[in-house]
């Protein structure tokens, strides 16, 4: 969490306390900058959020989520009020009001989601650094508007989103993006686990590190990670297209079913673990176990791959362009490695399959 900026001297914190006195006195410098005085239409969307509560009930004989239920009839409640982009905003900047309720998080966010989709504005600047922490999840809840944070927000960013923008200048928490349909999500700080899970379309941006499961379930769109992508990168991946950037941890594409991930730096073991379609290509090294347990589609090396290359291997192509270490094809039955450098030694277990080095067959079962 970003460190909350303090005034420098005691006139400039008599000055800034006047003008927010009922909210934090703590906030940053674009959050002093509103007028947050209680105006009519701020006063009947404050009531419009005690007037709702969230029930977290997920018996599964319910049709409709809590998330669903809640954030529909809030949307149906609000179609009575005349608000702007600016309302909306203010309000924002209010909800440190009910910061300690029960469940403000999920509120929050769902509510804030209902705001943006029926007003008639097109874009939107929402604030959340004068908050505790990470407090707004599902910020962006069947989003199809232009949407600005400054701060960070918590799970599900964008969850369901079918088109718009959102930017989010601070860190996010779990699963931004899940089952992201359309639009664009940039983020300008951290990711933490599960960017995209689920996602049918769209694109996401992260301008930072991910930590783990980038791309889970994927079934189409983009996600680009500027840093690095953490472990399980494009798990049971679908389709779509994942880049990381920088390195990327253990199990690149396990179980990857189709799709494309490219991991531009280096990349831990067990890329392509248990993987039955698609294509992984690492330009940097690999470490151990590449296409362990692997069935159909192709990895590519750029550099050198570490111990037992082709581990299990059933089908599909692996392709070394550097060197590879001990236990080459170690209880490989199917499949072709091409291998452009030397390797430490040719596993004397083989079953089946093709090993090509440098370019020439030495291995055909």
């Amino acid at each position: 969490m970003r460190r909350r900026r303090h005034p420098r001297n005691p006139a400039e914190k008599l000055a800034l306390s006047g003008r927010f006195d009922r909210y934090a006195p703590e906030q940053e410098r674009e959050v002093r900058r509103l007028d947050v005085k209680e105006d009519a239409v701020l006063r009947e969307l404050k009531k419009a959020w005690q007037a709702h509560d969230i029930i977290k009930n997920r018996h599964r004989h319910r049709v409709l989520s809590y998330e669903d239920e809640y954030y529909g009839a809030v949307s149906e409640s609000l179609k009575k009020l005349n608000y702007s982009a600016t309302d909306v905003e203010k309000f924002s900047v209010a909800l440190i009001e009910f910061e300690d309720e029960e469940h403000f998080g999920e509120k929050a966010g769902l509510f804030i989601s209902a705001l943006i989709n029926g007003c008639k504005d097109e874009q939107y600047k929402i604030h959340t650094r004068h908050l505790k922490g990470w407090d707004i999840n599902y910020l962006g809840y069947k989003n199809t508007k232009g949407i600005i944070v400054e701060g960070n927000v918590g799970a599900a960013l964008g969850m369901y989103m079918e088109d718009g923008q959102i930017t989010v200048n601070g860190d996010v928490l779990d699963a931004a993006g899940h089952t992201l349909r359309g639009g664009t999500i940039t983020i300008n700080g951290k990711g933490r686990g599960r960017l995209g899970t689920h996602m049918e379309g769209g694109s996401i941006v992260l301008n930072g590190n991910a930590t783990a499961c980038a791309g889970e379930l994927m079934k189409g769109g983009s996600i680009i990670v500027r840093g690095n992508g953490g472990r399980e990168v494009g798990k049971m991946m679908e389709n779509g297209t994942i880049t990381i950037e920088g390195d990327a941890g253990h199990s690149v594409g396990a179980y990857l079913e189709g799709g494309c991930i490219t991991v531009k730096g280096d990349a831990g073991d067990y890329v392509g673990l248990y993987m039955s379609g698609g294509a992984i290509a690492v330009n940097g090294n690999a470490a151990g176990y590449v296409g362990k347990h692997m069935r159909q589609g192709t990895i590519t090396i750029g550099g050198d791959a570490e111990q037992a290359v082709g581990w299990e291997m059933a089908g599909g192509v692996v392709r070394v362009k550097g060197n590879a270490g001990k236990d080459f094809g170690v209880f490989m039955s199917g499949g072709e490695i091409h291998l452009e450098g030397d390797y430490e030694d040719l596993a004397d277990d083989i079953r089946g399959g093709k090993i090509y080095h440098k370019g020439k067959l030495i291995v055909d079962k």
